[in-house]
């Protein structure tokens, strides 16, 4: 069921509040010193919404938009992955099955509320069906795509994409693949200045 404005979806309604009204929350501290809103596009897309619709309606348009994207990915994966009969059951058992993978049952996989990771969760389902189909560019767009809602959330599929592809590469494919990856990591680095101490700073 849909969870309303609860959890994180506080937070980044804030942050789309604050790109409506600049300066209107530049003393809450949430606010005050960078968050995560400049890692991600999902605030801007959550303020254009609410400057449409009001902040109710935009949280859930945003939500059902992304459970949707979210279970057709899904569909689409576990059909990649096993033959029809088997992908319906496969499919189904990933709905029953207990969303949460942290032990304070705080965190889920396809939250029923508006946050980043539900749709950077469901391009990365994507882009792993398209790297089962051997749509190699196709996967990794979307895997950037993830990365651009939730960096976080899109690293674990890019390593598995990455494994993925490499199985099917030939070797001098491989070394171009590390490479192209060391030049993305740099010019991130470059673009983000804080982008290195936030990755390893404790």
């Amino acid at each position: 069921p849909y969870m309303g404005l609860w959890h994180d979806a506080r937070l980044y309604a804030l942050e789309a509040l604050a790109r409506l009204n600049p300066g209107g929350f530049d003393r809450d501290i949430f606010l005050a010193y960078g968050s995560q809103g400049k890692f991600t596009l999902f605030p801007g897309i959550f303020a254009t919404l609410i400057g449409r619709l009001g902040l109710e309606d935009a949280a859930f348009a945003l939500t059902l938009a992304g459970k949707m994207l979210w279970i057709g990915s899904l569909a689409f994966l576990t059909r990649q992955l096993l033959p029809w009969p088997l992908a319906l059951f496969g499919f189904l058992l990933v709905l029953a099955y207990p969303a949460f993978y942290d032990s304070h049952k705080v965190f889920s996989y396809g939250e029923s509320f508006a946050t980043p990771r539900l749709y950077a969760e469901a391009f990365t389902l994507l882009a792993l069906g398209a790297g089962l189909r051997g749509r190699h560019v196709v996967a990794w767009l979307l895997v950037l795509l993830a990365g651009l809602f939730h960096p976080l959330m899109a690293i674990p599929g890019a390593a598995l994409l990455a494994w993925m592809t490499a199985i099917g590469f030939r070797r001098q494919q491989i070394v171009w693949l590390a490479l192209g990856l060391s030049v993305a990591v740099v010019f991130a680095f470059l673009v983000f200045p804080d982008f290195k101490v936030r990755l390893f700073s404790a």
